[in-house]
């Protein structure tokens, strides 16, 4: 590239970035926010309710300024393809319907039917317009597809498109995931002289990187279905073009790696699940069918149960996509023996991500002598946890230790239960909610003799923090909770508890 189209590059993009935060923006104040509400639940992160309405920026910003480049600025930005440019329009609109039906709170799309249209669209593409895999080329050993390039490239399409879906559940997440993958088409496409593709890939970078400043933690907008359904299906899209273009070099290893992070995401979950269903008695077939089931394991929720907040998983995960697109880009200029030292390389960082993560605790029981299961201590500490988020309640439940067993209640059962506790755990989820948690754990640690860790984010009020050190035996723990540590607490107040009642013997 030389200066002149690397300066109308950093044009388009810093274009689409002010758009894009302007309709996000605009949006957000406007009363359509009311319609399309994410509300909190068992299997969300967030704790208040946040307007999906992304993806209705990402879009009406992307039809304006591409009417605005085919109307007006013809002469001054490179050509597309008019296959790529009916396909990409095609996709919107279709994406754009099903997407906001989906997102509007009160018309809920089945996920079956959404399924179904979206094969239908990868359908459209794949056959009308001609964007479709022809061969599958694997560091030099090509097979030639033919009438099978259709349904693999549909299946292509639709997997990138839920996997996208897939990992958008933490802040900021999903949208720097989709922004690098474009980032790596558009090098791509630029070191084959396609600078039509590089521009919409640059177009499509600038808009979801307007919508990140309000998408990040903590989100005042989520992407929704509408924003990651269209990002994944385009991208899948313009995988397939990059790698079928004339003077190509690129192998389907490298579309694979420029949707690296979802790709892995979605198979490390798929196969778990089906892992899972076999060792709890199901047959193979239904192990099959409930691979598809949701569930809060997938890998930016075990970085969570680690104690990182969404800022500090979305970086990290930000980073290991980057690494991915990297090596996509580094395999397309390479010979084809060093290009598999760097897939060799990278399958090394994922299995090491994967065992830290504990994916592959089964496979390490497999491969390891058996051993007898830790037997609990006859002094095993009983332990409340109140009002427990479904983040807290599954990493204390999971987590491996001998000494404590945990009993969860709510705060309208808890009163009657804590006979036998030696510590109580009282997390407040919700900050209009923080006096009444304080007064209750008041009221518990003047009845109930016993030691209170107190879980909650909302301590920045000087007022608020009086009212927490004025409360006796209570332990102030902020969030996001790093379990080690918390267990580490935990056992520091039953010593002191047991210190306590042989003194008063």
């Amino acid at each position: 590239m030389n200066v002149h189209q690397l300066l109308l590059g950093a044009v388009v993009f810093a274009i689409a970035v002010l758009f894009s935060f302007l309709f996000s923006w605009v949006l957000l104040k406007s009363p359509l926010c009311a319609y399309f509400c994410d509300p909190p639940g068992n299997r969300k992160v967030h704790q208040r309710i946040i307007p999906r309405i992304g993806g209705v920026s990402i879009i009406l910003a992307f039809i304006l300024l591409l009417t605005l480049w085919r109307i007006f600025f013809y002469h001054l930005l490179p050509e597309l393809d008019p296959s790529v440019m009916k396909a990409v329009v095609f996709a919107t609109i279709c994406i754009c319907i099903i997407g906001v039906i989906d997102d509007i709170y009160l018309l809920l799309i089945n996920n079956r039917a959404k399924f179904l249209l979206e094969i239908l669209i990868a359908f459209e593409i794949a056959y009308l317009y001609g964007i479709h895999f022809t061969e599958i080329n694997i560091f030099g050993h090509i097979i030639k597809l033919g009438i099978w390039g259709i349904p693999i490239s549909m299946l292509w399409m639709v997997g990138i498109t839920n996997a996208a879906n897939i990992i958008d559940g933490i802040d900021g997440l999903a949208s720097g995931v989709l922004a690098i993958g474009f980032i790596g088409v558009a090098i791509l496409a630029a070191n084959i002289g396609n600078f039509g593709i590089v521009a919409l890939c640059l177009l499509l970078s600038g808009i979801i990187f307007g919508f990140l400043m309000h998408n990040i933690a903590p989100a005042r907008a989520f992407l929704g279905d509408t924003g990651s359904l269209f990002l994944g299906m385009i991208l899948s899209m313009l995988a397939i073009h990059v790698t079928n273009l004339p003077g190509s070099h690129s192998s389907f290893v490298v579309a694979l790696l420029i949707a690296g992070f979802p790709i892995l995401d979605v198979a490390a979950a798929m196969t778990r699940r089906f892992l899972k269903s076999l060792f709890a008695g199901y047959s193979f077939f239904q192990a099959m069918g409930r691979m598809g089931l949701a569930d809060n394991e997938h890998i930016h929720h075990r970085l969570l149960y680690r104690g990182l907040g969404h800022a500090q998983t979305s970086f990290i995960l930000h980073m290991i996509s980057a690494t991915f697109c990297a090596a996509a880009i580094l395999i397309s200029r390479i010979p084809v023996k060093f290009g598999l030292i760097v897939v060799l390389y990278l399958g090394v960082v994922v299995l090491t991500l994967l065992y830290r993560l504990n994916f592959l605790d089964r496979m390490v029981k497999w491969l390891t002598p058996v051993k007898p299961a830790p037997v609990m201590s006859e002094n095993c500490q009983r332990i409340g946890v109140v009002q427990a988020d479904p983040l807290l309640r599954h990493a204390l439940a999971s987590y491996k230790q001998p000494m404590f067993t945990f009993d969860f209640f709510s705060m309208k059962n808890a009163l009657t239960h804590f006979e036998t506790c030696t510590v109580i755990l009282i997390a407040c989820q919700e900050r209009s909610l923080l006096t009444e948690t304080l007064r209750f754990a008041d009221a518990i640690a003047e009845f109930q003799k016993c030691r209170i860790i107190f879980i909650s984010s909302f301590f920045s009020d000087e007022t608020v923090l009086q009212e927490t050190t004025a409360i006796p035996k209570l332990t102030y723990f902020g969030k996001p909770v790093y379990i080690p540590v918390l267990m580490e607490n935990i056992y520091n107040l039953t010593r002191l508890k047991r210190l306590e009642m042989i003194t008063q013997q």
